[in-house]
């Protein structure tokens, strides 16, 4: 049995401020998390990015040799979302080599 009151056209339930505080709480853990993600994810990109050119470099111009590297290590998500968070939405680190898999 929840507890409502009314105020100005408004009815606001128990409920209602325990779904308020547990997106409140799950948008800092979302925060909290990208604190973390974000760098990792930049300093794999960094790195794949460096390697990927090496490749390039190195097979005398070879794209594909480039591209095996690079769409895994720079595609993907930078930044985590509360529904990512929450284990709704998939987290794609790396980047798909087919855009519609």
């Amino acid at each position: 049995v929840g507890v409502a009151a009314r105020s100005g056209g408004c009815v606001m339930t128990q409920r209602t401020v325990l779904t308020t505080g547990a997106n409140g709480g799950l948008g800092l853990a979302t925060v909290v998390a990208n604190i973390f993600y974000g760098p990792v994810k930049v300093g794999y990109a960094a790195v794949g990015g460096v390697t990927g050119g090496l490749g390039y470099v190195l097979t005398g111009g070879n794209k594909d040799v480039a591209r095996k590297v690079w769409v895994p290590s720079i595609g993907g998500d930078y930044v985590l979302t509360k529904d990512m968070v929450a284990g709704q939405q998939p987290i794609e680190f790396k980047g798909r080599s087919d855009p519609d898999m």
